[in-house]
């Protein structure tokens, strides 16, 4: 079963003493969560400080990036090693800054992969499409080369063991949130790619996390999919409280609770279906005395009129039954999707029990989204007007 995984890319923002001031203010707010897994993404310099600030905690640390060779002539690069030594538990790998402003490739993102899991460091692998790759519909193509090529070579246990970020490069830092059933869409397609790749086993237990333009008003939506397996978060991780919200909203109670109380009000309502679809039957059968008394009459008869009464009972009967079909094929359907069984007290098949739960809002950027696209991105600004033909 899938743990939520919710991680903060502080990106170029935080010196060393702000980033433990971060953790000192965070620790607290988060201290009885055990059920989501938390990992805090500074910059290169601020790494040892904060791996060393919460080293009694369950929190782990990521690098941002890294190169895959292990030591060398290569100037500005941080080696596998030197990260090891610092502390850290996590790697981002591919992120679309990278990808757009440094021309990182999805063999280079496969090279990085590999050596990060040889190192025994747990990496955290971005994939996304651009607004121009989404509105020319090809974003599961291009998800489907960045997975492919990005995790080629990998073990069905390497996968599972790791994190795949997906991050709509339209989204990220602009206020601009997939809808839930575009993300949904993308992530069960990866999901499904994943399988096709290294099997169900892998894919079923592979974390994959939302990244792009998470917030608290966000976040509880987007956790509820069921293969929305958590969030990369950007500038709503830049201030603790912001990132405790988002993190609380992961939580798997929280998503388990709202799934039931679903469940409830569906079954509710289609007993009181079937309920009603019983007695018009038995009115028009001539059966239901009692049930036409209550109507003012005697029988369905004298409670309608002969004709009138006939008519009204078969159209109720008509509406019933509809109403019965489709209130049995959508909690089917919700059976299939992991809801689980508010009878029998199973969870369904698509439920994880310790996995990562409003509508995205199109609002004004925050302070924290204008932090976030503070640094240069060739990302685009708006999201785009209409989703893929195909589903996503």
């Amino acid at each position: 079963m899938r743990t939520p995984f919710v991680a903060a890319n502080w990106k170029m923002h935080k010196t060393v003493d702000e980033a433990v001031d971060y953790a000192r203010s965070f620790l607290p707010l988060v201290d009885a969560v055990s059920d989501v897994d938390i990992v805090l993404a500074p910059s290169f310099l601020a790494l040892p400080a904060l791996a060393t600030a919460t080293g009694s905690s369950r929190i782990g640390v990521a690098a941002q990036n890294v190169s895959a060779e292990p030591q060398g002539a290569f100037t500005g690069e941080v080696s596998l090693g030197m990260l090891r030594a610092s502390g850290i538990t996590h790697v981002i790998i591919g992120h679309s800054e990278r990808r757009q402003l440094y021309g990182e490739t999805d063999a280079g993102v496969n090279a990085k992969t590999r050596a990060t899991i040889e190192a025994g460091l747990s990496p955290i692998v971005c994939v996304g499409e651009t607004l121009e790759e989404r509105e020319s519909d090809r974003t599961f193509d291009v998800l489907d080369r960045q997975v492919g090529e990005g995790l080629s070579a990998l073990t069905p246990e390497q996968v599972a063991a790791l994190v795949v970020a997906y991050e709509p490069v339209w989204a990220i830092g602009t206020g601009r949130v997939a809808t839930p059933d575009q993300a949904d869409a993308v992530h069960r397609h990866i999901r499904q790619q994943l399988a096709s790749q290294f099997g169900e086993a892998s894919a079923a237990a592979c974390r994959i996390i939302y990244g792009g333009s998470v917030k608290p008003g966000n976040a509880a939506e987007l956790m509820a999919l069921a293969d929305v397996d958590g969030a990369l978060v950007g500038g709503a991780g830049l201030e603790p409280t912001s990132f405790a919200e988002i993190v609380a909203a992961s939580r798997p109670v929280r998503r388990y609770n709202q799934k039931i109380m679903l469940s409830i009000v569906l079954t509710a309502l289609y007993v009181v279906v079937c309920l009603l679809l019983v007695a018009v039957v038995l009115m028009q059968q001539g059966k239901g005395g009692d049930i036409a008394a209550a109507f003012g009459g005697s029988g369905s008869q004298t409670a309608f009129g002969a004709r009138a009464g006939a008519t009204v009972l078969t159209r109720a009967t008509t509406v019933m039954g509809v109403l019965f079909m489709v209130g049995a094929m959508t909690l089917a359907i919700m059976g299939q999707r992991g809801t689980g069984s508010i009878l029998s007290g199973v969870d369904g098949p698509g439920f994880q029990q310790a996995e990562p739960a409003t509508l995205p809002v199109d609002s004004a950027p925050t302070e924290a989204d204008e932090a976030e696209a503070a640094a240069p991105t060739d990302a685009p600004v708006e999201a785009p007007a209409a989703t893929p033909a195909e589903p996503q």
